[in-house]
């Protein structure tokens, strides 16, 4: 009896768990999904109209050179005259650390065209040790959380 008194508060705080929204990701035993529900279209402070098949690495091969964080992904924009480019952002200094990169978009100087075009981007940085996640922003939007960041050995 005095165990089903314990199940009780435990499944009272079941039902506080925070359910994934538009700017979290929500780990579990299965693999993660990288990639953050977000909003459809650009906007004035993110030019993109969606993005997909973001994952980030640590390249720690033997060679010369430090081992390097590698992020690639796909952007979508709405006209060939659009470029982007991903770039170290700050990192969080948690343990273990959290590493942003910050996607900046240069909108054409003529009006967006009607279809879509993809581009890939890429970041290579200097890696510290291990990361707990790499996070993608565009503006004030968050892309991708990358919660499983391996290391290339």
């Amino acid at each position: 009896m005095r165990g089903a008194a314990l199940l009780v508060p435990l499944l009272g705080l079941a039902a506080c768990a925070v359910e994934p929204g538009p700017d979290r990701t929500v780990s579990s035993a299965d693999p993660p999904s990288p990639t953050v529900a977000q909003p459809a279209g650009p906007t004035p402070d993110c030019p993109i109209a969606g993005s997909s098949g973001w994952q980030a690495w640590v390249n720690a091969m033997p060679g010369p050179g430090r081992p390097k964080l590698i992020v690639v992904g796909k952007v979508q924009v709405p006209d060939e005259g659009y470029r982007v480019v991903l770039e170290a952002g700050p990192t969080r200094e948690i343990h273990p650390p959290v590493q942003e990169a910050i996607l900046r978009g240069t909108v054409p100087a003529v009006g967006a065209g009607t279809s879509l075009v993809e581009h890939a981007v890429r970041l290579e940085m200097p890696a510290l040790d291990s990361y707990g996640a790499v996070v993608v922003r565009c503006g004030a939007r968050v892309l991708a959380t990358i919660d499983e960041v391996i290391r290339a050995q």
